[in-house]
């Protein structure tokens, strides 16, 4: 709209000076740019925003972002399908050895420590993050049976069916690595 006030301002400059062509050519630039703000403005009432996916929102940008230009592509919400949610566990850099693709285990969820939801590994991300003083992978795990009382972003803790070991393995091995590690044996 701006760009058609500008060029009816320039023909009636134009035509005042007596020059007509370019009166008559400032004109048919401002008919464009109207006719470019018609388009634009038909373009945004018809707008609508489609999730590829049906599902839940978890997370909105729109309140942010109402009366702002928002680019092709740029994410305004974040949707989950409830029944494809994924758990994302924290493994320690000592325990990821013993982690595999395809193991099973349990999960309980601060929400609700006292139910244990069933868990697959799908995937091991093979990078390290640094985090609380030393390293950590993500693993990512499929739940074995619906939740429909889950929710996006719930924390709690997993643990993993791992081989079998005695009980003094498992109080001790975590202090002899340790010793291991500082003493290189």
């Amino acid at each position: 709209r701006s760009e058609a006030e500008k060029a009816m301002t320039e023909a009636t400059m134009k035509r005042a000076e007596g020059k007509e062509a370019e009166s008559q050519m400032s004109m048919q630039a401002a008919l464009a740019a109207r006719a470019q703000a018609d388009l634009a403005r038909y373009r945004i009432e018809r707008a609508e925003v489609k999730a590829p996916i049906a599902g839940v929102i978890l997370k909105s940008e729109v309140d942010d972002k109402r009366g702002a230009p928002v680019k092709i592509g740029e994410e305004l919400f974040q949707i989950a399908q409830r029944d494809r949610l994924r758990v994302e566990l924290t493994v320690n850099e000592r325990d990821i050895q013993r982690v595999k693709v395809g193991q099973l285990g349990n999960l309980a969820t601060t929400a609700q420590p006292g139910k244990k939801f069933p868990i697959k590994v799908d995937r091991i991300v093979p990078l390290g993050e640094a985090k609380e003083g030393g390293n950590v992978f993500k693993v990512y795990a499929t739940l074995l049976e619906e939740a429909p009382e889950w929710r996006p972003g719930v924390a709690g803790e997993a643990r993993l069916d791992v081989e079998r070991r005695s009980l003094a393995w498992q109080w001790t091995h975590r202090f002899i690595d340790f010793v291991r590690l500082k003493l290189w044996i």
